[in-house]
């Protein structure tokens, strides 16, 4: 994790004596595992922090994706050879580093970590994708996007130092992405 930006890091071994953050009722209710990393602020388990990484840094690789892609609008000016020729070379390195949040990773932290959602989340996604229609956003597209934002605004309000809200936030977060985990589970099955 040597690359990462320090809003994730692995914890120290003296630094490992608390409890994973995750709570949520949707989401299994409180891990007691010993925390193991930090994602804005918070203590996670290896399991629930290789999620929450992930995600993290899907965040931003998306966020530096769309910034790098705006300098390549055709309806801009072209840029100067020399810059045109680093953005190519930004652009394939982001693609190249980032973690995909839709892929077989993110897939598989997402079912680690929330292997065991409520009763009542599996109901209400099964509900859900019984009304998945074809040719429209899947559940768990929809989901992924939705924890895509809710990163983005984790990460602003860590960078604002606004403990109280990341940590209302990953309530929600983790309420959506045990919900994703239903979702994916099912696509997997069918």
């Amino acid at each position: 994790m040597a690359n990462e930006p320090e809003f994730v890091r692995e914890l120290t071994e003296e630094e490992r004596k608390f409890t994973c953050f995750v709570r949520h009722d949707d989401a299994g209710g409180q891990c007691m595992r010993p925390a193991y990393v930090v994602v804005y602020g918070l203590a996670f388990c290896e399991i629930h922090g290789e999620e929450a990484r992930l995600g993290a840094m899907s965040e931003v690789a998306y966020d530096a994706e769309i910034l790098l892609e705006r300098l390549r609008n055709p309806h801009v000016p072209r840029l100067n050879p020399t810059i045109d020729r680093a953005l190519e070379v930004a652009i394939t390195h982001l693609y190249e580093q980032a973690p995909d949040v839709a892929g077989e990773d993110y897939e598989r932290a997402l079912l680690a970590a929330y292997s065991d959602p409520s009763e009542l989340v599996r109901e209400r996604t099964h509900r859900w994708l019984e009304d998945e229609e074809p040719g429209l956003l899947t559940v768990f597209d929809t989901l992924v996007i939705s924890l895509g934002t809710l990163c983005k605004t984790m990460r602003i309000a860590y960078e604002a130092d606004q403990t109280w809200l990341v940590e209302m936030l990953e309530q929600e977060r983790e309420s959506i992405a045990a919900q994703a985990a239903v979702a994916c589970a099912e696509s997997i099955k069918s």
